[in-house]
């Protein structure tokens, strides 16, 4: 009864995630209506999902007051540039109103398992409580350790690219720009914010540095944004050293895949031993062995 009921409060939670993050679609008018959001958010127009527009007030009140518990504020912000600004986590306080929300409805869930059950629950209610605060953090770590992932692969195989337009004869900022133009991931994204850094007036190595800042943690960035401005600095050629690197990041990312692809195969060895074999044994001792059972014990 009581994996029942927490089965049954498990799915419920899912589901309130599930409803509450997801966006109302609405038609914008002839009258073109516009969404004014704080300018901190930094945000274009967007639509409010229900979760900002039903509990925003109450829950930027207490993330508020849960940064200043915590008092990690700078180290979330980085976490939050490294993952690309998520669409759940645009600012330091959306973070913390997602970790509000989780613990309080773990903790009523568990709570009422409690009621129903008895107060021997308890404990397992303030220990979901405790998970559903850090739950945000393990899903923030992994969106930073997805989009590194996916910088590091974009990046060996647009550098082949970038050589080409330098190899070309043009210049850096130039070929930059010519790359961020075409469409791409997270790898391209970033060059494209620092073309459009150069082109509201900041150098290109300040534009870089920018880049190495959000990109921090990721080595092969670090040195590609060295590469470039020893080139824009002393002037020397850059094609080949792009090349190379490129080279050497696509046969890292080869060796990545062929080691993912080992330890799936060793992975899949658990459910096989585990969920497959018995049920093949009983399908094909089954019947012997109620044999030998009626011959031997049913005489």
């Amino acid at each position: 009864m009581t994996i029942l009921l927490a089965l049954i409060g498990g799915l419920g939670v899912l589901l309130i995630w599930t409803g509450v993050t997801h966006p109302f679609v609405a038609r914008i008018g002839n009258s073109r209506t516009r969404v004014q959001l704080r300018a901190e958010e930094g945000e274009k127009i967007q639509l409010s999902p229900l979760l900002d527009r039903a509990l925003g007030p109450l829950l930027d009140s207490a993330s508020h007051t849960l940064a200043v518990l915590l008092r990690r504020e700078d180290k979330d912000r980085e976490l939050i540039i490294a993952a690309g600004y998520p669409s759940r986590y645009r600012t330091v306080y959306n973070f913390y109103a997602w970790k509000v929300f989780i613990a309080t409805m773990l903790f009523l869930v568990g709570l009422f398992n409690a009621i129903a059950i008895g107060p021997g629950f308890l404990p397992v209610a303030l220990g979901l409580g405790i998970l559903g605060l850090y739950l945000p953090d393990f899903h923030l770590r992994q969106l930073v350790q997805k989009r590194r992932e996916m910088i590091r692969t974009e990046m060996a195989f647009v550098l082949h690219r970038l050589a080409i337009q330098v190899a070309a004869g043009q210049a850096l900022p130039q070929a930059l720009e010519q790359i961020a133009l075409k469409p791409g991931g997270p790898f391209v994204q970033e060059l494209r914010q620092v073309s459009t850094d150069i082109s509201t007036g900041h150098t290109l190595t300040e534009a870089l540095d920018g880049f190495a800042e959000r990109a921090a943690g990721i080595d092969e960035v670090r040195r590609f944004v060295d590469l470039l401005e020893r080139a824009q600095q002393l002037g020397s050629p850059i094609a080949e050293a792009l090349t190379s690197m490129g080279r050497i990041m696509q046969d890292r990312v080869q060796q990545d895949i062929e080691a993912r692809g080992m330890a799936a195969s060793v992975q899949m060895v658990l459910p096989i031993g585990c969920l497959i074999l018995p049920a093949i044994g009983i399908v094909v001792m089954g019947p012997g062995i109620y044999l030998a059972a009626q011959f031997f014990f049913l005489k």
